[in-house]
Parts: structure tokens; sequence; C-alpha cells
């Protein structure tokens, strides 16, 4: 919550003048972990040294020393050494088990900012489509079931993320690309949109995904690469897939398994 006494209730605040400042609509609901006092196990408040004094333990101060590496104490922006990997800070993340940043979302997210913040390197689209596999109940991979792929193996699961991946990289101009931040950690993001917008949609009684799809006169389309910089109706990639590419995946990901 924050103090904005001069928005009150017109921005949604409360009495005190408070804003929330965390929509579960968009956010989903938050967890007990992150709050700065958690309930325990036991439904017992946590006081501020026992929530926040388990991250400044010695055995994670040395952990990310060790990790960082060359990396210590210098500024990522003109560090000009090898970047550990995302894999490694992940395996890293659920080695030390802190409160709130053991599974899940969570820990995807921080390690993802440290490749934001320069200090991992980028995930590869397989690294990305095993961590969604692994996490089928959240939403990248109802997202890739509500599209249609089955993957009921880590082979399958690869090629539906890989499918979708390769579809965007080939047809996204580089403009698209660059506005979006395409990247397998984006497309990842695009994936939990799915159910998103397919849940949102139904329980608005707007519409649906699948309504939508069929709505669109795909035998007449006829795609046009960037037209959708000036046209607003268009799209930005094709929804016809090349069968030649498809081949390809298909075939690079059998090599990979």
């Amino acid at each position: 919550m924050v103090d904005t006494p001069t928005h009150g209730l017109a921005f949604g605040g409360d009495k005190r003048g408070k804003v929330p400042i965390y929509d579960n609509k968009i956010w989903g609901q938050p967890s007990n972990f992150l709050n700065i006092m958690p309930t325990n196990v036991a439904g017992v408040t946590c006081t501020l040294e026992e929530k926040f004094g388990p991250y400044f333990a010695e055995e994670v101060w040395t952990t990310w020393v060790t990790w960082l590496g060359d990396l210590v104490n210098k500024d990522p922006a003109t560090h000009k050494g090898d970047l550990n990997s995302w894999t490694s800070a992940m395996d890293m993340m659920n080695a030390l088990s802190l409160l709130g940043f053991k599974t899940g979302l969570t820990v995807f997210q921080l390690v993802n900012s440290l490749v934001f913040l320069g200090l991992a390197k980028m995930p590869s689209p397989v690294e990305v489509a095993d961590w969604i596999f692994d996490h089928g109940k959240l939403g990248a991979y109802r997202g890739l079931r509500q599209l249609c792929f089955s993957c009921p193996d880590l082979g399958s699961g690869r090629l539906a993320y890989m499918i979708v991946y390769n579809h965007l990289d080939q047809f996204l101009t580089e403009d698209d690309k660059k506005i979006l931040g395409f990247s397998p950690i984006f497309v990842e993001h695009l994936l939990c949109k799915v159910v998103w917008w397919e849940s949102h949609l139904v329980e608005g009684k707007v519409s649906s995904l699948d309504k939508m799809a069929a709505s669109i006169d795909l035998p007449h389309e006829h795609w046009i690469s960037g037209e959708n910089k000036t046209n607003q109706a268009a799209f930005p990639f094709p929804f016809s897939s090349d069968p030649k590419e498809l081949k390809k995946t298909i075939t690079t990901i059998m090599v990979c398994v």
C-alpha cells in the first residue's frame, strides 16, 4: 500500500488514502512467504529477523560469491568475461532453498532478473522448454495445452515450445522483437497469458480464444511482414505454419532428445 492523500477513492484507494499496488486479477494470489512478516507453518507471524536473517546467512553469501566468480565487486555492464548459465543460477537458488524462493515462478523470475541484470546468460529455448515441462501445473505448460499441443513427455514438451518459439522468431520483424524484448523468457511469459486471456474472456462472457480464432478467415489470409507497423488490424505473424520449418524443428528436437 502507498500513501496517496490527493487521490483517495477516485483511484481505488480506501478511506485512509491508501491505494493497492498489487492486483490479484493480473498477478494472481500473492505468496505468504513474500510478505515482510509472513506466517510460518504453525500460523505464527515471523519477526523481521526470522524473515530476512536467512537471506544474509554466511552460507548464502559464500554461495553467491562462488557462483559470481570474477564478477564479484565488478560492474556487469562493463564485464567482458563469460557469464554463468541460466540453469546454473536456477540450480544455485534451488540448492539454497530460501523461504519464498524454493520452487515455482518466484525462483524462475528471480533467475530471469539475473539475466536482465547482466549476471547470467540468457537461457536457450530448450532450457526454458524443459523448465516449462517440469512445471506442468503452471501457466506456460497450460498455455501449450490450450493451443492443442500434447505434451506427455519431455521430448513432446520441448517440441511444442520450440514450434511456438521458432514461428515467432522466424516471422516477427526485428523492430517487433526489439519492442517485445523477444527471447526464450518472453515466449514463456507469452504462453502464460494464453490461459489468462481465455479465462477472462470466458468469465467476462466476451468471447473465447477458440471463437476469436474461428472468426478469422484463414483461407483468404494474405499476411505481409511488417504491415502491422501501419495497420492496427494486421497481425505481426501468420497463423499458418510452414511444413518445412515444422519438419526442421521436429528433426532438431529428436536429435536433442
